[in-house]
């Protein structure tokens, strides 16, 4: 009965069941509930994200005046610390199950959110006006979601570390992070000058540029499956976020420090999405007590053929006392 249940659900994916309509209407017949684990069954399972040692909760979390973003809570069965995970440009919630698994297995609750535009949530489709508006969004998940303790780490990957840091230049006192880790963070991405001026040249008579298929880790499954197989993955990428994100270039290399948080980077060498020779200085002058750990490997860190070592290094971080 099992085998059967599984290949008719592969039979609804393959006949275009698998959409951003059908699982954000499942989604909010789950919201707030204790039934994500049947309702999102089919999601769970085409992310690889469903185990039957784990607890699931969604909310559909209300911010700005008309917009919602997606969160998925995973508890462990005796969580003793949770992370608040947030994604990178064109990615969303379901595309890290292996970095969830790793540290529910170690009692780590995970809390998760689709960024606006982004996976589950709504908002312009792989655009937005202003950095800012990630911020606002998570303050609203931080707020909202009775699964976060008072005291959590937080961990960002790429553009999903821009919003952690926007989040703290406007809650340096107030903010609940115990530890902040940051894989392969945006400050700009790479060929900047190019991109900029590509980006002027455009921008006057497009409003979106095809998304190319880029190798951002040499692990070959999860780029077929991103660029192939992945319903959520967009095929277009808005130009409002390369603008917002030039804006936000301009303010964070003038942020003030952070103060005392302990912030790991886990960087790959070969990135060529974010220019991390630029960007490592600037954050080091945003977060006086960071770690770096450099490793062979692309953009797409927490998903590369390395990443166990990867993961360690960061579980490693958070324990340390």
């Amino acid at each position: 009965m099992k085998y059967l249940f599984i290949f008719f659900v592969c039979i609804l994916l393959s006949h275009g069941y698998a959409d951003y309509h059908t699982w954000t209407n499942l989604a909010h017949q789950a919201n707030g509930t204790s039934n994500t684990r049947e309702v999102m069954r089919d999601y769970l399972m085409f992310y690889r994200i469903l185990w039957d040692d784990i607890s699931y909760k969604n909310y559909i979390v209300p911010w700005g005046e008309t917009n919602k973003v997606l969160v998925l809570v995973m508890q462990p069965p005796h969580p003793h610390a949770t992370i608040v995970f947030i994604h990178g440009y064109l990615d969303h919630v379901g595309n890290f199950g292996e970095f969830y698994r790793f540290f529910l297995k170690r009692g780590y609750s995970i809390v998760a959110f689709d960024l606006p535009g982004h996976g589950l949530s709504s908002g312009l489709r792989t655009g937005i006006e202003d950095f800012s508006d990630y911020a606002q969004a998570l303050e609203s998940v931080l707020r909202k979601v009775p699964e976060i303790p008072k005291s959590f780490f937080a961990m960002g990957f790429s553009t999903g570390c821009s919003v952690w840091i926007e989040y703290l230049h406007t809650h340096r006192r107030t903010h609940r992070i115990q530890k902040l880790a940051l894989a392969a963070p945006l400050v700009r991405v790479v060929n900047w000058n190019m991109a900029v001026m590509g980006y002027n040249l455009l921008s006057g008579f497009i409003t979106e540029l095809p998304r190319t298929q880029t190798r951002t880790t040499s692990d070959k499954t999860f780029l077929d499956f991103i660029y192939n197989q992945d319903p959520l993955q967009e095929k277009k990428a808005h130009l409002s976020w390369f603008q917002a994100a030039r804006n936000w270039h301009e303010r964070v290399i003038r942020y003030p420090s952070v103060g005392e948080l302990p912030v790991l980077i886990v960087q790959g060498r070969d990135d060529s999405v974010v220019d991390w020779r630029y960007n490592l200085p600037v954050l080091e002058k945003l977060f006086p007590r960071l770690q770096i750990r450099m490793y062979p490997g692309n953009h797409h860190i927490l998903m590369e053929t390395n990443r166990d070592q990867v993961y360690q290094d960061i579980f490693s971080f958070l324990e340390d006392v």
